[in-house]
């Protein structure tokens, strides 16, 4: 069944009119895939072009193959996103990878100049074969769109006879793979939800990941880029998310089932937001005359 979903949207928020901490949403994207085109995505159509605003990334050089992506119905009125590493891909970031809009993006701010250091991203995920799909692994991962900046990693496989393995690549004085959950039933929906907060300074941003209800606290990546021989971009920002097939299942087993099945989206949500802005002088005027004139028509009342 479909959730109830968002369109493109900037909101401006406050909590109040009298110098209260406020919050700004700086953006929002949803889609539950009903306004995209059926069919296959193997060159550029339909996820990497301009349908719903989802592209490829863009970052220049050789492309090494294309994806095995498409959008499917799976009864009446319920259109998803399906995705598999069952052909040869590139592997990186480029425009073989179907990737969600930009909106304002997230960061240290530092980086991003203003004071927007939360991104948020969901969706609602099933196997696309009810039975292992052997050497499936797909990637989920919040990154800056036009580059190979990204503060994470959500990756989802087939666990075999243990059902689906879901878990996040976290930067903690090296690269850890840090497992969510396993023996995910194949044939249910499960839903996985990301928040993170890029706090000022080092080494302190909070990653939290629910899956089906249960929290996990871990980092972002930023440990990495201020530690990395090559200069990166700094505390790199995260404006959007790219579902990308990192390797072919024929370089993981026997490749089983794969393609033409891989892994089901629906329900796909992300936004950029501040956790604390203070009131705008002009909100907090308006307030205090609106209060005053309130305290007058009591009196004379």
């Amino acid at each position: 069944m479909k959730r109830l979903v968002l369109p493109i949207a900037s909101l401006l928020s406050a909590s109040g009119l009298f110098g209260v901490q406020g919050a700004y949403a700086g953006a929002t994207y949803s889609t539950d895939f009903e306004n995209f085109a059926l069919g296959s995505n193997t060159t550029t159509a339909p996820l990497v072009g301009a349908v719903d605003g989802w592209r490829g990334n863009g970052t220049s050089g050789t492309v090494g193959g294309t994806v095995d992506a498409e959008i499917v119905e799976l009864s009446s009125g319920n259109q998803v996103f399906r995705i598999s590493n069952g052909i040869g891909t590139s592997g990186n970031y480029d425009f073989t990878h179907p990737a969600t809009p930009t909106i304002d993006a997230a960061g240290e701010s530092s980086l991003t100049g203003d004071t927007i250091d939360t991104f948020n991203f969901s969706f609602d995920f099933m196997s696309a074969f009810d039975g292992e799909q052997d050497g499936l692994q797909i990637d989920v991962t919040p990154f800056e769109g036009g580059t190979a900046s990204r503060q994470g990693i959500v990756r989802i496989q087939d666990g075999g006879t243990d059902g689906f393995r879901v878990g996040w690549w976290e930067v903690n004085s090296g690269f850890n793979f840090l497992t969510l959950g396993t023996g995910l039933d194949r044939n249910v929906w499960h839903n996985l939800s990301v928040s993170m907060i890029f706090n000022d300074g080092p080494s302190n941003d909070v990653v939290t990941l629910t899956l089906n209800g249960a929290s996990t606290t871990s980092t972002s990546w930023e440990q990495y880029y201020s530690t990395a021989g090559t200069p990166q971009p700094a505390l790199a920002p995260v404006d959007s998310v790219i579902f990308r097939v990192p390797t072919a299942c024929s370089s993981l087993g026997t490749c089983n089932n794969v393609a033409d099945n891989g892994v089901y989206f629906d329900n796909f949500t992300q936004s950029s937001s501040s956790s604390a802005v203070p009131v705008p002088p002009t909100l907090t005027l308006i307030g205090l005359g609106l209060a005053g004139l309130g305290y007058s028509l009591r009196k004379k009342s």
